[in-house]
């Protein structure tokens, strides 16, 4: 299944498709509220490969989803929050708009198969652990220039210093 999603998405996104189990749905477990940390069980296609979302995504938003392969983000999307797509281990491909400005802490953490992000050029900050586990994570190609990758508040671990030849 691919799927877009119109405006912000502020909560799980199990809400969209429920608690209740039915056929070709599998049970995730996804963060629920920002301010306890709390979870809920909801029921997800079995099958769900892609999302496009043309606003923002909240704390915790599609974390958990073992089936989501490919997250967009469209240029009207200002935020990846925190948690927001922790523990997507089948996660492969994420694209961010250039309306991107943030990236919360563990935006991305355990996306174990994450091989392929393009980051757009209006990225300021990153939080600690963004791609913390992304252990497949060859590159990350950047729209903008050296000067202002250079100048985003974090670098997490992938690079010490930085160097000519990023992409």
């Amino acid at each position: 299944i691919n799927t877009t999603l119109a405006g912000n998405w502020e909560g799980a996104l199990g809400t969209y498709f429920g608690k209740e189990a039915y056929s070709g749905g599998v049970a995730t477990t996804q963060y629920a509220h920002k301010n306890t940390g709390e979870k809920e069980t909801y029921y997800i296609p079995e099958n769900l490969k892609k999302v496009t979302l043309t606003g923002s995504m909240y704390y915790g938003a599609f974390s958990m989803i073992k089936s989501l392969e490919e997250v967009n983000l469209g240029d009207n999307a200002k935020k990846i929050s925190d948690y927001a797509l922790t523990g997507c281990s089948s996660h492969t491909r994420t694209k961010t708009g250039d309306g991107v400005k943030e990236i919360g802490r563990y935006a991305f953490y355990y996306c174990t198969s994450l091989k392929d992000v393009t980051l757009g050029s209006s990225i300021t900050s990153i939080g600690g652990w963004a791609f913390g586990y992304c252990g497949a994570i060859a590159k990350i190609n950047y729209t903008g220039d050296i000067t202002s990758w250079c100048a985003i508040g974090w670098l997490a671990g992938l690079m010490t210093e930085c160097v000519e030849g990023y992409s």
